[in-house]
Order: C-alpha cells, then sequence, then structure tokens
C-alpha cells in the first residue's frame, strides 16, 4: 500500500473537528447567523448548523483547514475594525452591518459566505418539518413523476 492509499486516522479526525469547532466558536458567526437567517433561531438548528459547518471544515485538505481556522479567529477583530462595535455585544442591526462589510473583503468574504451557506444547508438537511401522515388512499401512485427515483 503506498502511503496516499492509508485508511484516516480516526483520533486525527477527531482532533481536526475539535480545532474547527473552537475556531467556529471563537469566530461568533453563529451570532450572525442567527439574525441573518431565522430558522437558525431554533436550538435544534442552529446546532445542527454549528455540526455541519465544522465538520465540513474538518474534512479539508489540512493546508485549506488551517487556512479557514486562521480567518474565522481573526472574524471577530476585522468586525471591530470596520464597525467599531465587538461581535459578541453587537446588536442585530450592526450585525448585519457588519456582516455585509466583511462579506465584502477578499478571502474573508469568501470564508463568510461559505460558512454561512454551510450553515444553511446543515439546519436544512438536519431538521425535518413536522408533516401530518397521509391519509389512507393518498400515498403517490408509483414513478408520479418523470425523475421518480422509485
Amino acid at each position: 500500500m503506498s502511503g496516499g492509499d492509508a485508511a484516516p486516522d480516526p483520533a486525527a479526525g477527531r482532533r481536526a473537528l475539535a480545532r474547527t469547532s473552537r475556531a467556529l466558536r471563537a469566530s461568533g458567526l453563529a451570532r450572525v447567523w442567527v439574525v441573518r437567517y431565522p430558522p437558525l433561531r431554533e436550538p435544534e438548528a442552529a446546532a445542527l448548523a454549528d455540526v455541519h459547518v465544522a465538520g465540513s471544515l474538518a474534512a479539508l485538505a489540512p493546508p485549506y483547514r488551517a487556512a479557514f481556522g486562521v480567518l474565522l479567529r481573526l472574524v471577530p477583530s476585522v468586525f471591530w475594525l470596520v464597525t467599531g462595535r465587538r461581535l459578541d455585544l453587537a446588536s442585530p442591526d450592526v450585525l448585519l452591518v457588519g456582516a455585509a462589510r466583511l462579506e465584502r473583503l477578499p478571502v474573508l468574504g469568501t470564508v463568510m459566505r461559505t460558512a454561512g451557506a454551510l450553515a444553511c444547508y446543515g439546519a436544512l438537511d438536519g431538521v425535518r418539518p413536522a408533516v401530518p401522515a397521509r391519509a389512507a388512499g393518498t400515498e403517490l401512485p408509483e414513478r408520479a413523476w418523470p425523475n421518480d427515483p422509485r
């Protein structure tokens, strides 16, 4: 087996996940997401979003993961530079304005947009809407539409 075919080390994966989780918490982006994306105000959706973002970033190649970690940790400082307010104490209006300014910055803007999109995907994929059970006789017929995978 060549070095590239080796199985991934589970302990290294857990360490990467822990590091990305810490960097994500340090970024304060969860406060921005709550204001920007109302469905993430639900605790379950917010938790799923955090897990999805941290897991997605932990799956990156080490150099990219390290760069994301550094940039995430810079978010509060840069937020203060562009708004004059601390991210962890900012009002919802200031959070929206500050996030919009951060997104216009090169590189950091990409990190902000990427993390926000991952948060939304994580919340959407993990939360199942409460749908009442179908009444008897209302099931969809076999191959109800052309691209039905059944």
